[in-house]
């Protein structure tokens, strides 16, 4: 599988987001994995206005394409 298939999620950083580094933090280290896709997700942003204009602004810099994930529920009792 080439690289650029992989979409990683960032929740597989979450010992390093316990101590403290933001998801904006893992961009650079995400990108020497080898890896141009990653998602975000929204309950680790600890500012979402600010922090998801670092991620967009790093991802850019970065040549990266960034997935945004939203814990919420789509569908309820069959709807």
């Amino acid at each position: 599988m080439k690289t650029n298939q992989i979409v990683i999620n960032t929740l597989v950083f979450l010992p390093e987001m316990e101590k403290g580094i933001p998801q904006s933090g893992l961009m650079e280290r995400i990108r020497e994995l080898g890896l141009v896709n990653v998602e975000v997700r929204r309950e680790f942003l600890k500012d979402r206005l600010e922090e998801a204009k670092e991620i967009g602004e790093k991802a850019s810099r970065l040549n990266m394409n960034v997935f945004y994930s939203v814990p919420e529920t789509l569908y309820a009792n069959g709807r």
